[in-house]
């Protein structure tokens, strides 16, 4: 009899499993159930891209054509109830409810957005942004609006607050720790982006706090400490949580997520989690803590799905390696902040270096800041940060070398490509690996 694999939830981490599973597995019965019933996946990360007009909203939606490979897509499906040891779920189906068993689960239930108990935070003209949906909302709203509070200073926040501004709004970001990405950049780094941001119009409020959403109905302003601004509209940002209440009556463990291994599996026999529902590890030390973006749900997914499929395959952790472009500003990070490495208990160690991204003397030239992160002790690369031109790509070279263990020292030496139109002879990750490593020697 051929093995049942059930897959809960059709984002990058369901597809990249159910391809993964059959892949394995050729016989396999792979059944999805995603309780989305318009269509396949989408692209979230698009979403602010859209709202500015840089792609129609019908290019993010996605039919994955799963049936091709005979797995078996449910939309409509939404699965209410796992019982592990009967290895059943109960699952609200168009037509009614019903039970269905598995020999192997995936989970890839997602995340939410988390809306802060505000008060007003119920009013009309208060948005997420989680799905095309409610991004053809904000752009609609955005018709009769003058004035937007953003808050939350994460990726899709800041992405927002850009996307709006373009639109002529009077845009404020609102976030109550000291800097923007929080979590991705120290603040030196942090502070270019904000100061681009605010030579844009756009307001950075810092180390504050929302208070309350005003007006009768509908939002009219919102209180920042003893501050009352203007909003026709306000943009929910503040991060996600994990949809896992339908496993409440299981014994799947929990903790920032459902707690998984190297193996993607749980604390269950034959249940493995994926993607933004999860409590994962750090590649560098296997420190707890979530990572919420796609390319980690898309190799957590390939992990799940060989193992669900009686392979073996192990995930060696997230390095929470990002790229965002805000306006015409590319920021990119990966693996520890200093903050966090230090927090950690790491003695810390950073190289840091500004210049143009090519010759000065060539047309086009762009300013490009990096930073580099290092363990005192071992020398070791714990993470990067870069600001400018061409960030992402930098920032997969500190990925790589992350990845393989480079120590600062060793790294300084790394051969970059020179050519006049795409980079300079000297380029800042360089200058920054020497710094770093200037500093492990002394």
């Amino acid at each position: 009899m051929s093995r049942r694999i059930v897959i809960i939830g059709l984002g990058f981490g369901g597809f990249s499993a159910a391809r993964a599973a059959r892949g394995q597995d050729r016989n396999a019965e792979i059944i999805v159930l995603e309780k989305r019933k318009e269509y396949d996946g989408f692209s979230p990360c698009g979403i602010p891209y859209a709202i500015e007009g840089e792609v129609p909203f019908n290019a993010l939606i996605h039919d994955y054509g799963l049936e091709r490979m005979r797995i078996d897509v449910r939309l409509g499906h939404e699965v209410v109830a796992v019982n592990t040891r009967q290895k059943e779920l109960t699952v609200l189906a168009p037509d009614g409810e019903l039970q269905m068993s598995y020999d192997s689960l995936i989970i890839s239930s997602g995340s939410s957005p988390f809306v802060p108990p505000v008060a007003g935070a119920d009013k009309a003209g208060v948005f997420v942004i989680s799905t095309p949906e409610d991004g053809e909302r904000i752009v609609n709203a955005v018709r009769s609006s003058r004035d937007a509070v953003v808050v939350g200073a994460g990726a899709i926040g800041l992405e927002a607050a850009h996307a709006l501004q373009s639109k002529g709004l009077n845009v404020t970001v609102v976030e109550m720790l000291d800097r923007p990405l929080p979590n991705s950049l120290d603040k030196d780094m942090a502070a270019i982006l904000r100061k681009k941001m605010e030579s844009e119009g756009i307001r950075m409020l810092m180390g504050r706090r929302l208070e309350s959403i005003n007006g009768q109905g509908r939002v009219e302003s919102v209180t920042v400490g003893s501050e009352e601004l203007p909003a026709d509209m306000v943009i929910m940002s503040v991060g996600v949580r994990p949809n896992i209440s339908f496993i409440s009556d299981s014994n799947i463990k929990t903790g920032r997520g459902i707690i998984t291994d190297e193996r993607m599996m749980t604390s269950a026999e034959d249940v493995y989690a994926i993607g933004d529902c999860i409590e994962s590890f750090s590649r560098i030390d296997r420190s707890r803590g979530n990572c919420w973006l796609a390319n980690a749900a898309h190799h957590q997914g390939s992990v799940a799905g060989i193992n669900a499929a009686g392979g073996h395959a192990e995930y060696p952790g997230y390095l929470c390696t990002f790229v965002s472009k805000i306006g015409g500003l590319e920021v990119a990070a990966t693996g520890y902040t200093a903050e966090r490495a230090r927090s950690l208990g790491y003695e810390v160690v950073s190289g840091k270096a500004k210049g143009p991204d090519r010759p000065h003397w060539y047309p086009g030239a762009e300013e490009v800041s990096v930073r580099i992160i290092a363990d005192k002790k071992d020398g070791r690369v714990l993470g990067g940060q870069v600001v400018g031109a061409n960030a992402g790509q930098r920032v997969n070279t500190v990925s790589a070398l992350i990845t393989a263990g480079a120590r600062a020292d060793m790294a300084a030496g790394i051969e970059l490509s020179y050519s006049p139109p795409v980079s300079d002879v000297y380029d800042p990750l360089g200058t920054a690996l020497e710094v770093c490593s200037r500093k492990l020697s002394e």
